[in-house]
């Protein structure tokens, strides 16, 4: 006997979602989106408060591998600077950049416009060579700063 049919359509591997030079988020347009450090911090200050209250906390392979991975690539790992990230993106967010391009640049804090462009390719023609150059230039310098602590 054949199993039954399943009652929803099961999703295919080619999605209406993708971060090309045109961006299809679906339902995920709207939301808003951490970047690399945000994550970190967040997660860390998740931990350290039920450390502190005293909380039998399992530590999963997945907390392990996600806790070592934001710490290898987060830029900002301070409250601070993470704060200084996020008003930096939020001026030139102002001028049409989604809240996936703007957690994009803070991840991956590009160096120049060209870099941003290869990486974020959605970013052409919304940001001008000029402006985008001024951020990742803004970004680098706070960046540099971070390190210097």
């Amino acid at each position: 006997m054949a199993p039954a049919a399943p009652s929803r359509q099961s999703p295919t591997s080619a999605t209406d979602i993708e971060a090309t030079s045109t961006l299809k988020l679906g339902d995920f347009a709207d939301i808003p989106c951490l970047n690399i450090s945000e994550a970190r911090i967040i997660l860390q200050k998740t931990l350290d408060t039920r450390k502190s209250k005293g909380a039998v906390m399992r530590e999963t392979e997945t907390l392990i591998k996600t806790r070592d991975y934001l710490e290898i690539f987060s830029v900002f790992k301070e409250i601070p600077d993470a704060q200084a990230l996020e008003g930096i993106v939020n001026v030139f967010g102002g001028k049409g950049l989604t809240n996936f391009e703007k957690s994009a640049i803070g991840s991956l804090v590009p160096s120049c416009a060209d870099e941003a462009k290869t990486l974020i390719p959605s970013l052409v023609g919304k940001l001008s060579d000029d402006d985008l150059e001024d951020l990742c230039r803004q970004l680098q310098r706070l960046k540099f700063q971070a390190q210097q602590r």
